[in-house]
């Protein structure tokens, strides 16, 4: 979900994620992660995104229902620490950046997937600034799959994100 104000131009997240493999094994990999705001000066901008990679199970919100106090904090405060509380023993998880991503910024983060035959979906949430509540996230659990059942990667892989 997502939201900004129709005489700005859309906010786009761009993701793109390589994955580097230890040399013995398929079944633990770093993914990485690059998020870029390819806002135009005096868009909107964002807060560091909160990654998480899991086994499908785990739904970030569902539309049309109140969303969690864990993503409540993240669209409010862009406090992502509720988030990663709740998203413990799902799998593997990090947040990209420090500070909000302003048009033409980017930061990269690496993410230890340790065992992505199971641990195949990518899971994102950040908060839209400035705003009070505004957020951008995935909603479908299943609907980014970074491995195949056996752990291959499915990469590279860009995501990009539009208002």
């Amino acid at each position: 979900m997502m939201s900004t104000h129709s005489s700005r131009a859309p906010l786009r997240a761009l993701v793109a994620m390589g994955l580097l493999l230890g040399p013995a094994s398929v079944l633990a990999g770093e993914l990485k992660f690059t998020v870029t705001s390819d806002q135009p000066a005096g868009g909107f901008a964002f807060s560091p995104v909160w990654l998480g990679v899991q086994d499908g199970i785990y739904q970030t919100f569902t539309s049309g229902m109140p969303v969690s106090p864990a993503l409540q904090a993240v669209a409010e405060l862009a406090d992502t620490s509720l988030i990663s509380a709740a998203f413990t023993g799902h799998g593997s998880q990090t947040v990209v950046g420090s500070a909000p991503f302003g048009p033409g910024s980017s930061a990269t983060g690496v993410l230890n997937v340790v065992d992505p035959s199971t641990n195949r979906y990518l899971d994102f949430a950040a908060m839209v600034v400035p705003s009070n509540d505004f957020f951008f996230a995935n909603q479908d659990p299943q609907a980014i799959q970074l491995f195949d059942s056996a752990g291959n990667f499915a990469g590279p892989i860009t995501i990009q994100i539009y208002g």
